[in-house]
């Protein structure tokens, strides 16, 4: 018997994510992913972007991680939890250094499939 879906969607990022923010990606083209929840397991979305990549981020909205990062309510969507779980690996990916002892696999796989698609754009600091 199949697992039933709760949630799926395919979702297209900005082109500019952290608009204004210290650090900008800026992405050319967008990266898309597609996502699912399934019944069996409603907490965990599995994510998988259009160069073939799959990954599954806990979405529950208890968890500190996502009332911190995505900012999650118990009003939340699935897909607004999951988007921000990637932009966070997108960042973490980009503008973390690799020899961060947090830096998992998955950054390496984003950073090495999305390097010639992702630039970042670092705002200086000003003194006022």
């Amino acid at each position: 018997m199949d697992d039933e879906v709760l949630y799926e969607g395919e979702v297209i990022l900005p082109t500019v994510l952290n608009e204004g923010g210290f650090d900008e990606l800026h992405c050319n083209p967008p990266v898309k992913f597609r996502y699912a929840v399934y019944k069996s397991n409603q907490y965990n979305a599995i994510v998988e972007f259009e160069f073939g990549l799959q990954t599954s981020f806990n979405i529950n909205p208890k968890l500190s991680f996502n009332r911190h990062y995505a900012q999650a309510t118990e009003d939340s969507t699935a897909e607004s939890i999951i988007t921000a779980h990637v932009i966070f690996e997108l960042f973490h990916s980009f503008c973390h250094p690799d020899f961060d002892p947090n830096y998992s696999h998955l950054n390496w796989a984003l950073k090495g499939w999305l390097k010639g698609q992702i630039t970042v754009k670092e705002i200086p600091l000003t003194s006022d």
